[in-house]
């Protein structure tokens, strides 16, 4: 995920708006000294960690643990890294895998895997 401050968003956002460089800076650093709890939700970044754990790379990818845990052990899962017995998950390997398995139909799901899960 690219960071991007207030700004830039908003600038992205409203790009015919009659606001001008300037206000977007003040309006930015104004946003800066709001604390934490009064902030809208939406204006926040998340924050991603370099390496996923299993169940933190299931919730990125909003399915279940026990899938990535079956798709480790039968493979057509994302790559993953296994360090004894830790196993990580880097978000750009999940975003890949995502983008691998993306189908316009149904018929091409079945072309490419020959029918199988």
């Amino acid at each position: 995920m690219g960071s991007r401050n207030c700004a830039q968003t908003y600038r992205t956002q409203n790009t015919a708006s009659e606001y001008n460089d300037e206000q977007l800076a003040l309006d930015a650093e104004q946003l800066d000294h709001v604390s934490a709890e009064k902030r809208v939700p939406h204006v926040q970044q998340k924050i991603i960690p370099h390496y996923l754990n299993t169940k933190q790379a299931a919730s990125y990818l909003n399915l279940s643990h026990q899938y990535l845990e079956i798709a480790r052990h039968k493979g057509g899962g994302p790559q993953y890294i296994k360090l004894a017995k830790a196993v990580r998950y880097r978000p750009e390997d999940l975003d890949d895998w995502m983008v691998n398995h993306t189908h316009r139909h149904t018929a091409e799901y079945i072309l490419r895997t020959g029918g199988k899960s």
